[in-house]
């Protein structure tokens, strides 16, 4: 999915440590299983963390705890950069481990020079894991002393019930997934999963899946030669022409049209 990989897939540079660059646009909320620091460049549009608004006027760096629900918001389709890196804890030295306990932001100012460098020389550097396991974990340091902490997530529970369920559906999404069956795997009923899924994640479950699917499904149709049909059945869809209408009204193009518009660019 290019943006559904951050979604569903593990991390994907060695060690459990990726560094990427990109254009920032909208991501809907989502969570993952490992700790996500950004560097943003100023744009029009802001980051919600736990229900927090955090405005990209302003150049900026956010540290994610896998416990965070977040979802970015701008307002065209791409507009500023950023430098973004995926970590799981066990690649910092013990002394950084102590400041991953809270979301946090370190907004442009005095502090944010040295930080932004150090995210420039791990982009440079990015294949080289060793170098840049040990700037992330100066880098870690210096956001838990100078980020401000943001609010972890509120009702635990119903948050972590609802984390649960976004990763088995991350995992399983391709699959004949219910709502019944997930509440089923997670020992609570269809209507509670239902009500705590849409608070917690802001969409609601069936939501939350169909846009798992149309996103591999743009991938594909992007990457891959496979049939129309063939995408339909293997991200997920039982009918083809459920899919093709839930296609259009995503990208407000048939499938087709995307694959075409995407060997023009």
């Amino acid at each position: 999915m290019s943006e559904m990989t951050r979604l569903s897939r593990s991390i994907t540079g060695p060690f459990g440590l990726s560094v990427t660059d990109g254009q920032i646009y909208t991501f809907p909320v989502h969570t993952h299983a490992y700790y996500e620091l950004t560097c943003y460049s100023a744009a029009p549009g802001f980051v919600s963390v736990n229900g927090q608004e955090i405005s990209l006027g302003q150049p900026c760096i956010i540290l994610i705890t896998p416990s965070d629900f977040h979802r970015i918001q701008t307002d065209g389709v791409s507009c500023g950069e950023y430098i973004k890196i995926q970590f799981d804890e066990s690649v910092l030295a013990p002394a950084a481990r102590s400041s991953l306990n809270f979301p946090r932001v370190l907004h442009d100012g005095p502090d944010f020079a040295l930080p932004h460098q150090i995210f420039e020389e791990m982009l440079a550097h990015r294949t080289e894991t060793d170098y840049i396991a040990q700037l992330l974990s100066s880098l870690v340091m210096m956001i838990g002393k100078r980020g401000a902490m943001l609010s972890q997530s509120s009702q635990q529970r119903c948050n972590e019930l609802a984390l649960q369920a976004t990763r088995i559906l991350n995992e399983e999404f391709t699959g004949p997934i219910t709502l019944s069956a997930l509440a089923g795997a997670l020992s609570v009923s269809p209507q509670y999963l239902s009500q705590v899924f849409s608070q917690a994640m802001g969409v609601t479950f069936q939501d939350y899946l169909s846009a798992l699917r149309l996103r591999l499904a743009a991938e594909w149709l992007r990457e891959s030669g496979r049939s129309v049909t063939d995408i339909c059945f293997g991200c997920g869809y039982r009918n083809l022409s459920h899919f093709l209408r839930s296609f259009k009204k995503r990208y407000g193009i048939s499938p087709r049209q995307y694959r075409l518009q995407g060997k023009t660019e």
